[in-house]
């Protein structure tokens, strides 16, 4: 499994808002920018280790354990960084 966190992809091309029609807001993010060419990168690593799951920078690590002791609190934090972009 791959948690690849924000990549520099022309998404805001084609993502969509709630109401099914392009997203006018700009793109949410936490985290750094990083290039699709970086995340092949540490995906084929991640492969050649025969790695269960690849978390790329700190934030994916963190998110992760944050999900696994407390998933209560990892959707009260998303939803409180995200969920105004669903409404």
């Amino acid at each position: 499994m791959v948690y690849p966190s924000f990549l520099d992809t022309p998404i805001e091309n084609h993502a969509l808002g709630r109401d099914g029609s392009i997203a006018k807001h700009p793109r949410s993010m936490i985290g750094n920018m990083r290039s699709a060419e970086w995340m092949a990168e540490r995906i084929d690593q991640g492969l050649q280790r025969r790695k269960r799951w690849i978390l790329p920078d700190p934030l994916s690590r963190f998110g992760s354990l944050l999900w696994r002791i407390a998933p209560a609190l990892y959707l009260r934090q998303v939803r409180k960084r995200f969920g105004n972009e669903l409404r």
